[in-house]
Protein backbone atom coordinates (compact mmCIF):
# COMPACT_ATOMS: atom_id res chain seq x y z
CA UNK A 1 0.00 0.00 0.00
CA UNK A 2 2.99 2.29 0.55
CA UNK A 3 3.77 2.03 -3.15
CA UNK A 4 0.20 3.00 -3.98
CA UNK A 5 0.43 6.05 -1.75
CA UNK A 6 3.76 7.06 -3.29
CA UNK A 7 2.18 6.79 -6.73
CA UNK A 8 -0.73 8.88 -5.49
CA UNK A 9 1.54 11.61 -4.16
CA UNK A 10 3.65 11.52 -7.33
CA UNK A 11 0.50 11.94 -9.38
CA UNK A 12 -0.48 14.86 -7.17
CA UNK A 13 2.87 16.52 -7.76
CA UNK A 14 2.46 16.05 -11.51
CA UNK A 15 -1.01 17.51 -11.33
CA UNK A 16 0.29 20.63 -9.61
CA UNK A 17 3.23 21.01 -11.96
CA UNK A 18 1.58 23.63 -14.14
CA UNK A 19 3.89 25.83 -16.14
CA UNK A 20 3.06 28.89 -18.17
CA UNK A 21 3.27 28.36 -21.91
CA UNK A 22 6.27 29.93 -23.58
CA UNK A 23 5.30 33.24 -25.09
CA UNK A 24 1.89 33.08 -23.42
CA UNK A 25 -0.31 36.14 -23.51
CA UNK A 26 -0.89 38.30 -20.46
CA UNK A 27 -4.62 37.95 -21.06
CA UNK A 28 -6.56 36.16 -18.35
CA UNK A 29 -9.75 34.15 -18.28
CA UNK A 30 -12.67 35.66 -16.43
CA UNK A 31 -14.24 33.77 -13.55
CA UNK A 32 -17.29 32.91 -15.66
CA UNK A 33 -15.05 31.36 -18.34
CA UNK A 34 -13.12 29.41 -15.73
CA UNK A 35 -16.33 28.12 -14.16
CA UNK A 36 -17.70 27.11 -17.55
CA UNK A 37 -14.46 25.33 -18.50
CA UNK A 38 -14.42 23.51 -15.17
CA UNK A 39 -18.04 22.38 -15.54
CA UNK A 40 -17.55 21.16 -19.12
CA UNK A 41 -14.41 19.32 -18.00
CA UNK A 42 -16.31 17.76 -15.11
CA UNK A 43 -18.95 16.53 -17.55
CA UNK A 44 -16.26 15.02 -19.77
CA UNK A 45 -14.54 13.25 -16.86
CA UNK A 46 -16.93 10.90 -15.01
CA UNK A 47 -15.08 11.22 -11.71
CA UNK A 48 -18.18 11.14 -9.56
CA UNK A 49 -19.39 8.01 -11.33
CA UNK A 50 -16.06 6.25 -10.87
CA UNK A 51 -15.87 7.15 -7.18
CA UNK A 52 -19.47 6.13 -6.63
CA UNK A 53 -18.89 2.80 -8.32
CA UNK A 54 -15.86 1.96 -6.19
CA UNK A 55 -17.45 3.23 -2.98
CA UNK A 56 -20.56 1.12 -3.57
CA UNK A 57 -18.50 -2.02 -4.11
CA UNK A 58 -16.03 -1.40 -1.28
CA UNK A 59 -17.72 -0.36 1.99
CA UNK A 60 -14.28 0.38 3.51
CA UNK A 61 -13.01 2.38 0.51
CA UNK A 62 -10.52 4.07 0.33
CA UNK A 63 -9.12 2.08 3.26
CA UNK A 64 -10.10 -1.36 2.00
CA UNK A 65 -6.50 -2.58 2.32
CA UNK A 66 -6.46 -1.57 6.00
CA UNK A 67 -10.02 -1.12 7.26
CA UNK A 68 -8.79 -1.21 10.85
CA UNK A 69 -6.66 1.92 10.28
CA UNK A 70 -9.66 4.23 10.73
CA UNK A 71 -12.75 4.26 12.89
CA UNK A 72 -16.31 4.55 11.60
CA UNK A 73 -16.37 8.33 12.06
CA UNK A 74 -13.16 8.86 10.11
CA UNK A 75 -14.29 6.53 7.33
CA UNK A 76 -17.61 8.32 6.96
CA UNK A 77 -15.89 11.70 7.05
CA UNK A 78 -13.40 10.86 4.30
CA UNK A 79 -16.04 9.32 2.06
CA UNK A 80 -18.33 12.31 2.54
CA UNK A 81 -15.54 14.67 1.51
CA UNK A 82 -15.00 12.77 -1.73
CA UNK A 83 -18.53 13.26 -3.00
CA UNK A 84 -19.59 14.99 -6.21
CA UNK A 85 -19.56 18.50 -4.71
CA UNK A 86 -15.99 18.15 -3.45
CA UNK A 87 -14.82 16.60 -6.73
CA UNK A 88 -16.41 19.45 -8.68
CA UNK A 89 -14.85 22.07 -6.42
CA UNK A 90 -11.42 20.45 -6.73
CA UNK A 91 -11.65 20.51 -10.52
CA UNK A 92 -12.70 24.16 -10.41
CA UNK A 93 -9.62 25.01 -8.34
CA UNK A 94 -7.43 22.98 -10.68
CA UNK A 95 -8.94 24.80 -13.68
CA UNK A 96 -8.26 28.14 -12.02
CA UNK A 97 -4.57 27.26 -11.55
CA UNK A 98 -4.22 26.11 -15.15
CA UNK A 99 -6.02 29.22 -16.38
CA UNK A 100 -3.59 31.46 -14.51
CA UNK A 101 -0.60 29.59 -15.95
CA UNK A 102 -1.82 29.33 -19.55
CA UNK A 103 -4.90 31.45 -20.26
CA UNK A 104 -4.56 31.17 -24.03
CA UNK A 105 -4.34 27.39 -23.93
CA UNK A 106 -7.30 27.15 -21.57
CA UNK A 107 -9.38 29.44 -23.77
CA UNK A 108 -8.65 27.18 -26.74
CA UNK A 109 -9.73 24.24 -24.59
CA UNK A 110 -12.92 26.02 -23.61
CA UNK A 111 -13.81 26.64 -27.26
CA UNK A 112 -13.13 22.99 -28.04
CA UNK A 113 -15.43 21.80 -25.26
CA UNK A 114 -18.10 24.38 -26.11
CA UNK A 115 -18.14 22.97 -29.64
CA UNK A 116 -18.78 19.53 -28.07
CA UNK A 117 -15.40 18.32 -29.26
CA UNK A 118 -15.16 15.94 -26.31
CA UNK A 119 -18.49 14.21 -27.03
CA UNK A 120 -17.00 10.86 -28.07
CA UNK A 121 -14.31 11.11 -25.39
CA UNK A 122 -17.02 11.67 -22.77
CA UNK A 123 -19.03 8.74 -24.14
CA UNK A 124 -16.02 6.44 -23.94
CA UNK A 125 -15.17 7.51 -20.40
CA UNK A 126 -18.74 7.21 -19.16
CA UNK A 127 -19.35 3.83 -20.74
CA UNK A 128 -16.00 2.55 -19.50
CA UNK A 129 -17.04 3.33 -15.93
CA UNK A 130 -20.40 1.62 -16.43
CA UNK A 131 -18.78 -1.42 -18.02
CA UNK A 132 -16.28 -1.69 -15.18
CA UNK A 133 -19.13 -1.59 -12.68
CA UNK A 134 -20.62 -4.63 -14.44
CA UNK A 135 -17.28 -6.40 -14.55
CA UNK A 136 -16.86 -6.01 -18.31
CA UNK A 137 -14.40 -4.26 -20.62
CA UNK A 138 -15.74 -1.70 -23.05
CA UNK A 139 -15.22 -2.42 -26.75
CA UNK A 140 -13.80 1.02 -27.52
CA UNK A 141 -13.08 0.20 -31.16
CA UNK A 142 -16.70 -0.75 -31.77
CA UNK A 143 -17.90 2.42 -30.06
CA UNK A 144 -15.57 4.58 -32.12
CA UNK A 145 -16.58 2.80 -35.33
CA UNK A 146 -20.25 3.54 -34.65
CA UNK A 147 -19.61 7.25 -34.02
CA UNK A 148 -19.92 9.91 -36.73
CA UNK A 149 -16.70 10.77 -38.54
CA UNK A 150 -16.73 14.27 -37.08
CA UNK A 151 -16.70 12.89 -33.54
CA UNK A 152 -13.88 10.47 -34.36
CA UNK A 153 -11.84 13.31 -35.80
CA UNK A 154 -12.53 15.45 -32.74
CA UNK A 155 -11.36 12.62 -30.47
CA UNK A 156 -8.13 12.29 -32.45
CA UNK A 157 -7.67 16.05 -32.27
CA UNK A 158 -8.09 16.02 -28.51
CA UNK A 159 -5.57 13.20 -28.14
CA UNK A 160 -2.78 14.42 -30.43
CA UNK A 161 -3.18 18.07 -31.45
CA UNK A 162 -0.50 20.25 -29.82
CA UNK A 163 -3.02 23.06 -29.54
CA UNK A 164 -4.96 21.05 -26.96
CA UNK A 165 -1.99 19.91 -24.89
CA UNK A 166 -3.05 22.40 -22.16
CA UNK A 167 -6.53 20.83 -22.09
CA UNK A 168 -5.00 17.36 -21.83
CA UNK A 169 -2.88 18.63 -18.95
CA UNK A 170 -5.99 19.95 -17.24
CA UNK A 171 -7.56 16.51 -17.62
CA UNK A 172 -4.46 14.92 -16.11
CA UNK A 173 -3.96 13.06 -19.38
CA UNK A 174 -0.34 12.00 -20.00
CA UNK A 175 1.15 12.68 -23.40
CA UNK A 176 1.33 9.41 -25.35
CA UNK A 177 3.36 8.58 -28.44
CA UNK A 178 0.72 6.02 -29.46
CA UNK A 179 -2.95 5.49 -28.69
CA UNK A 180 -4.29 1.97 -28.29
CA UNK A 181 -6.10 -0.16 -25.73
CA UNK A 182 -3.15 -0.52 -23.38
CA UNK A 183 -2.11 3.12 -23.44
CA UNK A 184 -5.75 4.09 -23.04
CA UNK A 185 -6.02 2.06 -19.83
CA UNK A 186 -2.76 3.52 -18.52
CA UNK A 187 -3.87 7.02 -19.41
CA UNK A 188 -7.20 6.57 -17.64
CA UNK A 189 -5.49 5.28 -14.49
CA UNK A 190 -3.08 8.22 -14.51
CA UNK A 191 -5.93 10.70 -14.91
CA UNK A 192 -7.82 9.24 -11.97
CA UNK A 193 -4.74 9.46 -9.75
CA UNK A 194 -3.95 13.05 -10.70
CA UNK A 195 -7.51 14.29 -10.30
CA UNK A 196 -8.43 12.39 -7.14
CA UNK A 197 -5.17 12.82 -5.23
CA UNK A 198 -5.81 16.38 -3.99
CA UNK A 199 -9.38 15.51 -2.99
CA UNK A 200 -8.21 12.51 -0.99
CA UNK A 201 -5.41 14.41 0.71
CA UNK A 202 -7.76 17.25 1.65
CA UNK A 203 -10.20 14.69 3.04
CA UNK A 204 -7.49 13.03 5.12
CA UNK A 205 -6.46 16.38 6.59
CA UNK A 206 -10.03 17.50 7.31
CA UNK A 207 -10.91 14.18 8.92
CA UNK A 208 -7.71 13.93 10.99
CA UNK A 209 -6.60 10.71 9.28
CA UNK A 210 -2.79 10.29 9.17
CA UNK A 211 -1.05 9.16 6.01
CA UNK A 212 0.08 6.13 7.99
CA UNK A 213 -3.43 4.76 7.42
CA UNK A 214 -2.12 3.71 4.00
CA UNK A 215 1.04 2.04 5.28
CA UNK A 216 1.50 -1.66 4.74
CA UNK A 217 0.22 -3.43 7.85
CA UNK A 218 3.05 -5.16 9.65
CA UNK A 219 2.75 -8.18 11.90
CA UNK A 220 2.37 -5.90 14.88
CA UNK A 221 0.63 -2.99 13.20
CA UNK A 222 -1.03 -0.78 15.74
CA UNK A 223 -4.26 1.06 15.30
CA UNK A 224 -3.61 4.82 14.92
Amino acid sequence: MTQRLCALLLALACGWGVHAAAGGHADTLGEAEIARLAELSFQALPLAGAVGMVAAREPAWPFQARPDAVDARQLACVRARMDEDHLRQALLERTRRHARADPEGMRDGLRFLEDDGAKLFREIMTRSVSAAADGHALDVQALEASAPAQQRQALLTLLVDRRYRPLRALFGMPEQSRHDHDTGLASGAAMVKVLLAPVLLDALEACAVPLSAFDDPGPAAARP
